[in-house]
Formats: structure tokens, sequence, C-alpha cells
């Protein structure tokens, strides 16, 4: 069962880093998404590429 999506953010720089994610869950608890470089601008993927995600602490 997919989650409601609370919010979400796309960050892009000249130069081509990304970073795309989403707050999901009851208060925006949960966080996820992926960061990566452009290969010159182009839609492949560059010099890095990772994923992130995190549950809010009590």
């Amino acid at each position: 069962m997919r989650q409601h999506v609370v919010s979400d953010f796309d960050f892009s720089q000249q130069g081509g880093q990304v970073i795309d994610g989403a707050f999901f869950g009851k208060d925006a608890a949960e966080l996820a998404g992926v960061f990566y470089k452009n290969k010159d601008n182009a839609n492949t993927v560059g010099d890095f590429l990772g994923a992130f995600g995190a549950n809010k602490q009590q």
C-alpha cells in the first residue's frame, strides 16, 4: 500500500546535481528520495547516484 505523499521537493543546480524526494505518512513522519548528478546535463547518470530515507524520531 502506497502511503500518502504529504509534500515533495526537487532541487536542481547548474552542473547537473539533483535531489528529489518526498515526505510521507501521518504528520510527514517519513522522508525518502534520491540524489544524483546528470552526465553532461543529459538524462544519463553521471559521477554519483544514491538514495536516502529517514523516520521521525520521538
